[in-house]
């Protein structure tokens, strides 16, 4: 006879739901196997922590987010009505106090059989979005200690920005008869630097942006994006914040190795990493050319100067650079600009954030001259459509802030997921998405 299926369909009471006060001497698990249980939700006695259960002279270790074997012990219920996913309500109660709390275990409740298995319910899976969970809320409170005020800017946005090779989501707004296209945001930096003329001066944001065609180990469509800026500061200032973040990251993870950060800049990696090549604030697109001939990455006729930077950045730098060293690269040509500033020693005053094989992080000296912003639009416009991608309008009201007197400000665009995937070591972004993108 299959005593599950009788139990189900004769004794069960079905999906019964959980009294408020048993939560605190309950949890709530789920059965992986005939010899492995799996804490997914709930606590013991309100605390989450290992535990020792006595029944009839055996006991077993529960170690919360571990595997618990089974094999040796004999609770109080049939264990051939469970199946692998149960839901199920523990009741305990306490019966010493040795070297480890000890429950007497007087009831064990079906709450939610396990019909169809679901890829999500494993031991590994349900550490990791515990542990992303937590992290974020580190990141969170590391800038508010730091008296940064946490923003929230539109998921809406007029403008995506004019990046030259990114892809967005559109979306359109219908109100009667009247139409208006939006746009999921790719970061939030248009509207931070808004909040910066409108007079914050230290503020933060972590939500999630979208960015179409990028699905990959690296790259979900969907993600979450840290951003901050400090008014009246340069990119100094923000080297620091990033250099306390990981102090910061190594407290809370003790058991996570993290270098010293190291800072270099763009030009000193082509004289280490391509045979001496001088790289300058103006080198031409023929010198990027033929450095790409000299190191055999066959450029083409048609390639722009960007194509050609990549090239060399992608194929030769990137894959030189420690893992292990979290690695700031700064001072880039000006072709590389985007929208910082540039200095006096005619470099771009950004950086990148390396560490582990990611690209983490682009921090810029940030451009608050009107018209130089409204040119760099019109540039990033033009290079999208040579690379056969739609136009995007250029926000107005971020035209106007800046017109309204924009602080001169350091700020950052860090992934999240990726800083994640360094500190843990992870290879593929899926592995910490509850619902990753899959094509």
């Amino acid at each position: 006879m299959d005593s599950r299926k009788e139990f189900l369909s004769k004794f069960w009471q079905r999906y019964p739901a959980v009294k408020e006060e048993a939560l605190d001497t309950a949890g709530a698990f789920s059965f992986l196997g005939s010899d492995q249980l799996l804490f997914i939700g709930g606590r013991l006695f309100g605390t989450p922590g290992e535990f020792t259960i006595s029944s009839g002279g055996s006991t077993c270790a529960i170690q919360f987010d571990r595997e618990c074997k089974w094999s040796d012990v004999s609770l109080p219920f049939d264990r051939s009505v469970f199946d692998s996913g149960d839901i199920v309500l523990i009741k305990a109660k306490v019966v010493g106090v040795f070297d480890a709390v000890v429950f007497h275990v007087h009831e064990v409740q079906l709450l939610a059989p396990a019909f169809t298995k679901s890829k999500h319910n494993t031991s590994s899976h349900a550490k990791r979005e515990i542990e992303w969970a937590r992290f974020k809320q580190d990141i969170r409170a590391f800038f508010i200690s730091r008296e940064f005020i946490e923003t929230q800017t539109p998921t809406l946005v007029p403008s995506p920005g004019t990046e030259p090779y990114l892809d967005v989501f559109t979306t359109e707004l219908v109100y009667g008869k009247n139409k208006k296209l939006f746009f999921l945001p790719t970061s939030p930096e248009f509207h931070l630097k808004k909040l910066l003329a409108q007079g914050h001066t230290r503020i933060f944001e972590l939500r999630s942006c979208f960015r179409n065609g990028e699905v990959s180990e690296h790259h979900q469509p969907e993600f979450q994006m840290l951003e901050w800026y400090r008014a009246y500061a340069g990119l100094d200032a923000i080297i620091e914040d990033v250099a306390h973040l990981l102090r910061h990251l190594q407290a809370k993870y003790p058991q996570k190795k993290i270098e010293q950060l190291k800072v270099t800049t763009m030009a000193a990696l082509f004289a280490e990493h391509c045979d001496g090549f001088e790289l300058r604030p103006m080198t031409s697109k023929e010198d990027l050319f033929s450095l790409c001939e000299k190191l055999g990455l066959r450029p083409m006729v048609n390639d722009t100067w960007d194509d050609l930077f990549f090239r060399v950045v992608i194929d030769k730098i990137e894959p030189s650079i420690d893992r292990e060293t979290p690695l700031i690269v700064r001072n880039y040509p000006q072709p590389q600009a985007a929208l910082s500033r540039l200095g006096d020693d005619g470099w771009a005053q950004r950086f990148e954030f390396y560490w582990r094989g990611l690209e983490i992080a682009n921090a810029f000296d940030e451009l608050n001259d009107p018209k130089q912003n409204e040119e760099r639009f019109k540039s990033d416009l033009i290079k999208r459509k040579h690379s056969g991608r739609e136009s995007h309008p250029v926000d107005d009201e971020l035209i106007e802030s800046f017109y309204s007197g924009m602080p001169p400000a350091g700020g950052i665009a860090l992934g999240v997921e990726r800083l994640f995937m360094a500190l843990f070591e992870i290879k593929d972004i899926a592995q910490i998405k509850s619902f990753p993108m899959t094509i």
